[in-house]
């Protein structure tokens, strides 16, 4: 059990950090001024 839950733990967390990165590439791919008109 404890095995396991390590393993699912660790499946969301590598699942969490290629989200952020993703989201990280997406916006710098995209113009300043975008970001800026989001925000608000």
């Amino acid at each position: 059990m404890h095995y396991h839950y390590n393993v699912r733990w660790r499946e969301f967390l590598f699942g969490t950090a290629l989200c952020l990165r993703r989201q990280a590439a997406h916006e710098q791919q995209m113009p300043k001024q975008n970001q800026k008109q989001k925000r608000i």
